[in-house]
This record gives structure tokens, sequence and C-alpha cells, in this order.
């Protein structure tokens, strides 16, 4: 009928436009030299992340971090920024004891560059945390759920859905 067609020409669609940024990221870490590249290669790895294709982003970030932490003149929160986003894609693969240290770098970066407050800043610790649980260390967790609540608290409202989420966590 005309739904089952309409779920084929979806999932048609959906597979060419996966391997159609698949293709786009290939071709864009060829060019890894230059700094459009770096934006390029970043753009189409938060798309297939989103998309459910983290093997691929996950070459794309490792390939955008790598660059960033060569640059002898770059901007620390740009190394930092390219380190969270791979943390965050091996988090979804579940390789929390790779994303944990990375995420333990960036965490002092943005809490001084970007303040204790700052919704990158929560995120990330929120992450670590998350990792920290995911790997037995419940202590550790507790500890940074509970810096998270309390600036959360602070900052937007004990009530807010994302301070209960946290509360919750």
């Amino acid at each position: 009928g005309l739904q089952g067609l309409n779920a084929t020409a979806v999932s048609t669609l959906r597979r060419w436009f996966v391997e159609f940024v698949k293709g786009l990221g290939r071709r864009v870490r060829a060019h890894r030299d230059a700094a459009e590249g770096v934006f390029q290669m970043t753009v189409v790895a938060h798309v297939l992340n989103s998309m459910g294709e983290q093997l691929e982003a996950l070459q794309l970030y490792e390939t955008v971090t790598a660059i960033r932490e060569a640059e002898t003149d770059g901007d620390e929160v740009n190394t930092a920024v390219a380190q969270a986003n791979l943390a965050n894609t091996l988090q979804r693969l579940k390789r929390h004891a790779e994303a944990r240290p990375l995420l333990e770098t960036v965490l002092p970066i943005f809490s001084r560059r970007l303040g204790t407050t700052h919704e990158d800043t929560l995120k990330t610790r929120t992450r670590l945390a998350n990792c920290k649980r995911n790997l037995g260390d419940a202590d550790g967790a507790r500890g940074d759920y509970e810096a998270v609540l309390a600036a959360m608290t602070t900052a937007i409202g004990p009530t807010h859905a994302e301070t209960l989420k946290t509360q919750l966590n």
C-alpha cells in the first residue's frame, strides 16, 4: 500500500544520503591540511553522528583532533572542542574507557575558559560522570553529578527539567 511505498522510499533516500555523506567525509579527510578542511570534517562528522553512523564520524573526529592537537599556534578551546566531540562519539559507541581521559582533559579547559556554569562545561562534566558510572566508579560519578546539580540549580533553577534530570542521575 501507500504506507509501505512511503517507508521504502524514505529508507532508500536515507541510505543514499548516508552513503553520500560518508563519501563526502572521505573526500574532506583527503584535504585535511587546510583550516577549511577541518571545519568541513567537523560538520560532516556531526551529520554522520546524528544519523547513527558513529564509526564513520569517529574517523573524522580522530582526524580533526589530531590536527588540532598538532597545531602549535592553535587555540586550546578549539582543541578541547575537537576532543569533546571525539569523546562524545566514543561514548555513543560504549567505549567509555577511551572517552574518559579525553573528558578529563577537556573539563578544566572549558571550566577555565568558558566558566563552570557554561552549558558546554556542564555537558562535559555530565558526560564524564556518565563515563565514570559506566566504568564502575560510582563515587567519582556522584561527585561530578553533584557539581553539575549545584551549578544548574544556581544557573537555571531547581525545578528546570535539566536540573531534575541531573538530580535523577
